[in-house]
C-alpha cells in the first residue's frame, strides 16, 4: 500500500506544472503502468519557454525510474525495471521505492 506520494508533491512544484489528476493516495494499492488502465494518474505540463518545459518533463522521467511513491512494502527498482510485460518487447518501467 503507498504509504507517502513524494513524486508527486515534487510534481507540483515544476514549474511547468498545470494539473496532476490522480486517484491514488495514501492506502491505495498500485502495480507497475502496463497500459492506460493500471496508469496512476495524468499530469498535465505546459510552458511558454520550451528548455524549461522539456526540463520538467525529463526530470519527471526521472522520477518515474526512480519512484513516485513509497510503499508498506518497499519494492526494489531494480527489480521493478527488469520485469518483463506479458506481450512481447513491452518492458514494465514504472512505480518503485523512492
Amino acid at each position: 500500500a503507498v504509504r507517502s506520494m513524494p513524486g508527486y508533491e515534487k510534481m507540483k512544484r515544476l514549474a511547468s506544472f498545470v494539473a496532476l489528476q490522480t486517484p491514488i493516495g495514501v492506502g491505495s494499492k498500485v502495480e507497475l503502468t502496463v497500459d492506460l488502465f493500471t496508469a496512476v494518474g495524468v499530469l498535465i505540463l505546459a510552458n511558454p519557454d520550451a528548455k524549461q518545459l522539456e526540463a520538467d518533463l525529463a526530470t519527471v522521467r526521472k522520477m518515474e525510474k526512480e519512484g513516485l511513491f513509497t510503499f508498506d512494502e518497499e519494492i526494489d527498482p531494480v527489480q521493478a525495471d527488469d520485469m518483463v510485460d506479458m506481450l512481447p518487447g513491452r518492458r514494465l518501467t514504472e512505480y518503485s521505492d523512492a
